[in-house]
């Protein structure tokens, strides 16, 4: 109830309380931890940075899809000629590409991870670094999708 907005006079009614008193500590643990959590979430770097870096490319936001390219089920890509990275792959890296909110980019990211441990160090320099920039992009995709509410 007080989550939701409910005043002290409510809650203690609801609770079947005589006086505020008895109920004074739900409202300080419960806004304090809320003002907590918001102050923590507002000052993480990684979940602003994630949703600033998404926010606005997202395939629902996307209202002329005519110059659009699928890739496979996770999104669509704004590239006009054929991509000569990993499709796939490396699009969580891309300016071009345009994540699905609703596909499973958590899937995506177990596949990106697994082709990293199959290249293990066999790849360095372009291919490696193009690979873990992927990966940080689908963490980033799905911190944004959290945030931004399925």
């Amino acid at each position: 109830m007080v989550l939701s907005g409910a005043s002290p006079d409510e809650v203690a009614e609801a609770l079947d309380h005589i006086n505020l008193n008895s109920i004074k500590h739900y409202f300080r643990y419960n806004l304090e931890l809320q003002e907590f959590i918001n102050t923590t979430h507002m000052a993480s770097p990684e979940i602003n940075s994630a949703v600033q870096m998404w926010n606005g490319k997202f395939t629902d936001k996307t209202t002329d899809r005519s110059a659009l390219t699928s890739i496979s089920s996770l999104g669509l890509c704004s590239l006009t000629e054929p991509c000569p990275f990993h499709p796939t792959v490396t699009c969580y890296a891309c300016p071009k590409f345009r994540p699905g909110r609703h596909a499973d980019h958590e899937a995506a990211l177990a596949d990106i991870t697994k082709f990293q441990q199959m290249l293990g160090n066999t790849s360095t320099g372009a291919m490696a670094q193009q690979v873990e920039a992927a990966i940080h992009g689908a963490q980033a995709v799905i911190i944004a999708v959290k945030e931004l509410g399925n």
